[in-house]
């Protein structure tokens, strides 16, 4: 019996063997399947991060170059308006110069008519002038001719006067000796 035992025993071994062996192949391929599961489920993950970083860099590189694009077009909307600025400028400019010259000619156009006039004004006042000294060298000499005919005929009256006194004195002294 115990040869019976010992040969259920060895079968009981052997099936008891062939199914550790059958479950040993199970594990096996359950760790191979389960490493295999794991390598896939780390490249994944590498796989998830790497994507994640090559997203991220590449909205990044879009977030930059969206923001390259932005600045750039600010930079030609402030050229232009720049260049609407530099050109009311110049138009400013010659607008003012076309003034400032048109100021000169009407200075000059004055100064022109007025030196004129001041040059017609002067050669009036000499005309004047000289009339006025001519007239005024003969009142002098008109004066001077009164003053010496007043100092003749004063010097007449001086003279009619004293023989007036004597005359006067001649009748006193006749009236006197009748």
């Amino acid at each position: 019996m115990w040869w019976c035992t010992a040969a259920l025993s060895s079968q009981v071994k052997a099936k008891l063997h062939q199914r550790a062996q059958s479950l040993k192949l199970q594990l096996e391929r359950v760790q191979q399947g389960s490493q295999g599961f794991t390598d896939q489920l780390c490249e994944l993950q590498r796989e998830l991060a790497d994507t994640k970083t090559h997203t991220s860099h590449d909205e990044q590189e879009k977030v930059e170059i969206m923001e390259r694009l932005v600045s750039e077009k600010q930079l030609e909307a402030e050229k232009i308006i720049h260049n609407s600025q530099i050109a009311a400028l110049e138009m400013e400019h010659t607008n003012l110069i076309g003034e400032k010259e048109k100021l000169l000619a009407d200075v000059q156009q004055r100064s022109q008519k007025e030196a004129a006039e001041l040059k017609e004004m002067c050669q009036d006042l000499r005309k004047s002038q000289n009339s006025l000294y001519k007239e005024k060298e003969a009142l002098q000499t008109k004066s001077q001719n009164l003053e010496a005919g007043m100092l003749e005929k004063k010097k007449k009256l001086q003279c009619k006067g004293v023989k007036h006194k004597q005359q006067l004195a001649c009748i006193a002294e006749e009236a006197e000796e009748s």
